[in-house]
């Protein structure tokens, strides 16, 4: 008797003991820091823990504006996974432009017509992949924004790992790259989940220098005082935005006005190309345009707009006799939906479409008239092409 109730209770002992290991390792590996401010934390765990989808995005298709553009299938291939970027570039000396598209497991270059020039596929899968040109040598190179369970990262044109940037026990939470010191090669900003800081890298992906601050949820370098050199513009947990010189010194910290929790954001001129950068951020309010001091300059109405969305916006120039058009793309990786918004220049929502796929990429490229541009969305393996009806 003895002996089988010994037995019982150390069988309970050890699954206890299991028990609290499996959640200290979960713990350790999110590492989860969590209070009221932290919004991010909480949209990363619904990866996991998927939220219910809002009523307003269980529909899909065109909602408003179907007289004026025409969405048809730019470019498709089954072997990509989600297109996180489009750039127009120059590969070549002959006449014309290329299109290059990143997505999380490989890349590829297409002509105008879509096919396809060059392509590269990761040994691994990342998750939001950028064409960068790190020596400014015209040979694009692949930068990685990373994520809690993978660090920052770059690879040569060839799809081969340069180098990977991880701090101690950190999550990654975002990284952008810029020239910020005028030389002519890129350097890197890091913003780390936690305690974990802003770091600046070299183009080689060594330290420069670590800066403290708490849950640096995205990070961009953009001139924001038109004197032609970058600065550091980065949110954290207090849902600020900080913008940084190249030495990492503070410039300005200011909360949006009136108050918006701000996390994740996009750079983008507003309401044309010429005009001044601005911060692009969303939620249920609708689509935010703020300054760098944290002053709003406009809401742009945006319905069924909801939190926890990825707002990236552009000027996009869709008929050479009308000023430029304000395009946004807002994406719910929690809930494969994205939301396509379209403004004419006296800021009239003139467009929208709720799309059934996560859609992490927008760019305005010339194709065929080299006075209009095309709108380019990337989804999951393909891209979808809007232009005038």
């Amino acid at each position: 008797m003895l002996g089988s109730y010994v037995k019982t209770n150390l069988n309970l002992f050890i699954i206890i003991i299991l028990i609290i290991s499996l959640l200290t390792i979960r713990i350790f590996i999110f590492d989860i820091f969590i209070d009221e401010n932290d919004t991010k934390d909480v949209d990363y765990i619904n990866d996991f823990e998927k939220l219910e989808r809002p009523e307003g995005l269980n529909i899909t298709g065109v909602l408003i504006g179907s007289e004026i553009l025409n969405k048809s299938l730019f470019y498709k291939n089954k072997q990509f996974d989600y297109i996180t970027d489009i750039v127009e570039l120059d590969l070549d000396p002959d006449p014309g432009l290329e299109i290059g598209l990143a997505s999380t497991n490989g890349a590829t270059f297409i002509n105008n017509n879509s096919d396809t020039i060059s392509k590269v596929m990761f040994e691994s899968w990342l998750n939001h992949v950028e064409i960068i040109d790190i020596n400014n040598d015209n040979t694009y190179e692949f930068m990685n924004r990373g994520s809690w369970l993978s660090g920052a990262s770059t690879y040569d044109h060839h799809g081969e790992e340069i180098w990977t940037y991880t701090y101690e026990d950190r999550g990654t939470d975002d990284a952008c790259a810029g020239d910020i010191d005028n030389d002519g090669q890129l350097e890197f900003v890091v913003g780390f989940n936690g305690g974990g800081g802003v770091h600046l890298l070299d183009e080689n992906g060594d330290n420069v220098w670590v800066k403290p601050d708490g849950n640096v949820w995205h990070v961009e370098m953009v001139d924001t005082n038109n004197d032609s050199t970058f600065e550091i513009v980065h949110s954290n947990v207090s849902g600020d935005i900080t913008v940084r010189n190249g030495k990492g010194k503070v410039i300005s910290k200011n909360e949006v006005s009136p108050h918006h929790y701000l996390s994740d954001f996009s750079i983008s001129s507003w309401p044309g190309s010429n005009d001044s950068k601005y911060i692009i951020s969303c939620d249920e309010v609708g689509i935010w345009i703020i300054n760098f001091s944290g002053e709003t300059v406009i809401q742009l109405k945006a319905p069924r707009c909801e939190d926890l969305g990825f707002a990236r916006g552009l000027p996009v120039k869709l008929m050479n006799d009308q000023p430029e058009y304000f395009a946004v793309i807002v994406a719910y990786k929690n809930w494969e939906r994205s939301i396509l918004y379209l403004y004419n220049i006296t800021n009239d929502l003139v467009y929208q479409e709720i799309l059934p796929e996560v859609c992490n990429s927008i760019a305005a490229v010339t194709l065929n008239d080299p006075e209009t541009e095309v709108l380019l969305i990337g989804g999951e393996g393909e891209v979808w092409k809007y232009e005038p009806v």
